[in-house]
């Protein structure tokens, strides 16, 4: 029992330090906020920017990379005849990524394999 009241006086000590402590701290930061230098009110000035600025001129260069790698079109076209058959002729230029106009000639089937697909429908 003893011990019981003697730890009750013991928190109310504790509690009061711990408030002391506090009020301490509280007043001592509003007396530097308080006593602190004040900051020096000044105008501010329109300083130049520090960039250069010219400008823009249209030019017509062609820039030039060097390089390794594969270059790929980007479409593609895949090419099927209407009957099967034997190609007898191709156009000279017929390669990947070549370019031809409309109607060129690409390549002949054998006339033979056509005549006996259209006899046969």
């Amino acid at each position: 029992m003893s011990s019981q009241k003697e730890t009750k006086p013991k928190k109310r000590k504790n509690l009061l330090w711990i408030f002391f402590i506090l009020i301490i701290a509280v007043s001592l930061a509003v007396f530097l906020i308080w006593a602190g230098p004040k900051p020096k009110r000044e105008t501010v000035q329109n300083l130049p920017p520090l960039v250069e600025v010219i400008e823009a001129q249209q030019t017509s260069e062609h820039m030039t990379i060097h390089t390794y790698g594969t270059v790929r079109s980007g479409e593609t076209l895949s090419i099927t005849a209407e009957v099967r058959g034997k190609i007898v002729e191709m156009a000279p230029n017929f390669e990947d990524g070549g370019y031809f106009s409309k109607g060129a000639f690409l390549m002949r089937i054998d006339p033979r394999s056509y005549r006996n697909t259209s006899s046969s429908r």
